[in-house]
């Protein structure tokens, strides 16, 4: 149990309030948090000129359990993501790129809220109300739950949005991303460990079934990002600078890269995936899911 009454607006408070922290001196952005009539929540502005609007029912909403928290602390990364990398700035963006950015602020948000838990002062206090004994697994099994209430409430099947199930697989990819700077000495196949829980809840599992083979469109959509990113960051060095370390390794924000440079990355993307048995090359050489690695064989030690 916690000790005191936790708010959603409190939490966001303490989260772009432990934000800032991120950042070396001079260069912290302080994201104000504003209450009004949205869904959920919106980003307006860019960078340092940048707000969070939250609705009235998530602002009052009390927090009482690790779902909860990890719901709020989702949508408030994802809308900081677009606040930090300018997604509100610059040209007017064609329907793929605003649904290539989406795709990025589930998978660089989630990354987002798990450095808030894990080096933020505010929140890893919070945290530890709610887990006494928290790991890896316990956290996972919380977000997985989580999962199933975007799916639920918050992700659409609108053509302006990428499809639930590509959101899905962008919170995971997300989650994998980080436990894999931050574990160490695991089994190479431990990834798995991740998507069994984030595909646990009955929503994500349906959407399995039904739209097991649109997971892929993310892969389609990265070059969109990238090339959106690039032209944003122009000749800067990141799109956000002066982050600390170790926050840095996992919210380097530098998208520039050579065309071979990108292809070779998301090439022994693909193989480690399909080494893991995650994914499946068919002989078209289209990618599939794949079989999957025995439950056992995933767990982290």
């Amino acid at each position: 149990m916690v000790s005191t009454v936790l708010t959603g607006e409190s939490l966001a408070r303490a989260v772009v309030e432990d934000f800032a922290s991120f950042f070396c001196n001079g260069e912290e952005i302080n994201i104000p948090i504003h209450i009004g009539e949205v869904d959920y929540a919106i980003t307006r502005g860019s960078s340092k000129n940048s707000s969070i609007i939250i609705s009235k029912e998530m602002a009052e909403e009390v927090i009482t359990t690790p779902k909860d928290l990890f719901f709020h602390l989702l949508i408030l990364g994802h809308e900081i993501c677009h606040a930090v990398l300018l997604h509100n700035s610059g040209n007017h963006q064609e329907n793929s790129e605003f649904l290539a950015l989406e795709m990025w602020a589930d998978f660089y948000g989630t990354k987002i809220a798990l450095c808030l838990i894990t080096y933020g002062k505010n929140l890893k206090n919070i945290f530890f109300d709610f887990f006494t004994a928290p790991n890896f697994l316990v956290v996972v099994e919380a977000m997985g739950e989580v999962v199933g209430l975007l799916i639920k409430y918050v992700y659409r099947e609108d053509d302006r949005y990428p499809h639930p199930i590509v959101r899905v697989g962008s919170v995971t990819n997300g989650t994998i991303s980080f436990f894999w700077k931050e574990l160490k000495n695991q089994h190479p196949i431990w990834p798995y460990s991740i998507i069994r829980r984030m595909m646990a809840s009955p929503e994500a599992n349906e959407l399995r079934i039904l739209y097991d083979q649109r997971i892929t469109e993310g892969f389609e959509i990265n070059e969109s990002v990238r090339q959106w990113h690039i032209n944003i960051q122009g000749k800067n060095e990141e799109i956000v600078p002066g982050l600390r370390l170790p926050i840095r390794k996992h919210l380097y924000s530098s998208f520039i890269q050579t065309q071979e440079e990108w292809e070779a990355r998301v090439k022994l993307r693909e193989k480690e995936l399909i080494a893991m048995g995650l994914l499946e090359e068919m002989p078209s050489g289209e990618l599939t899911t794949g079989s999957f690695p025995p439950a056992e064989d995933s767990e982290p030690s």
